[in-house]
């Protein structure tokens, strides 16, 4: 038999069945990848390194507000995702977490697994500058790929990863087709800066390592305060600034047993 009978007879092997199990158009729905669901847990009450740490072992994604409110003590009072609510995982969930503190800006998106996270823009049709601008605007890298074409113009006609949350600093890599593309694969071009995350209301070990993971340093001041219980109170570049990398970013954790003691700054 040809190689070309074995594969079809291979596949009316596989595809028959299905049909006769499912009906008719068994092979559009059969190839769609469909987000298994999860059910949103209630963190309403808890601090924010516990409800977050609540939602990420659930595999969904979290942005923090931190509203004023001179009697609040920084718990959550809502959130955006109902519990026991089903939705895709990696949905972002917005929790509110009042603070006599608060009025500073939301943090950036976290997920699960990847750090501070960003959803890759939709590139196609753009021309590479501007491509490359809205991609640098979003702190991703991207890869260029001039492909040729003879009837492209230049603009981008494919893109990899696309409609995706993904850890800052990913390379995007996107494809211009024109007449004069040749398969050439342009050097990464990455963003210059970091955006420093917001880390107010939570523990230093959380706090360090967010700050770490973007790429910045971490000094810890370390307060007296009778009603403090050591998470971050203050931070000395407000989270959502854009900074060079490896720039310092001084968090106070005020707690009962602070003695004022200034740690050095740990790098990674």
């Amino acid at each position: 038999m040809s190689r070309t009978g074995k594969r079809n007879f291979s596949l009316a092997v596989i595809v028959l069945p299905l049909i006769a199990c499912s009906g008719p158009n068994v092979a559009s729905r059969s190839a769609r990848i469909i987000p298994v669901p999860v059910r949103v847990p209630n963190v309403v009450g808890l601090h924010r390194t516990d409800a977050e740490a609540r939602l990420w072992g659930t595999g969904l994604c979290t942005r923090a507000v931190f509203p004023a409110s001179a009697t609040a003590n920084g718990t959550a009072v809502s959130q955006n995702e109902a519990p026991g609510s089903l939705v895709p995982q990696r949905t972002i969930v917005e929790v509110v977490y009042p603070t006599p503190l608060g009025g500073s800006v939301p943090s950036a998106v976290w997920c699960p697994g990847s750090g501070l996270s960003v959803l890759v823009p939709n590139v196609i049709g753009m021309g590479r500058t501007v491509a490359e601008t809205q991609l640098a605007s979003a702190k991703l890298c991207a890869r260029s790929i001039l492909a040729f074409s003879a009837s492209g113009d230049g603009t981008a006609t494919a893109q990899q990863p696309s409609n995706a949350i993904v850890p800052e600093n990913t390379v995007v890599e996107v494809t211009y087709s024109s007449p004069f593309g040749g398969d050439e694969v342009a050097d990464s071009v990455c963003p210059m800066t970091v955006e420093v995350p917001g880390v107010l209301l939570l523990g230093r070990t959380v706090a360090e390592e967010r700050i770490r993971g973007a790429g910045l340093c971490s000094r810890a001041v370390l307060a007296f305060s009778a009603a403090g219980d050591g998470s971050a109170s203050l931070q000395s570049i407000v989270g959502g600034t854009r900074v060079p990398p490896r720039s310092v970013v001084e968090v106070t954790y005020p707690s009962p047993v602070g003695g004022g003691q200034v740690l050095e700054s740990e790098c990674r």
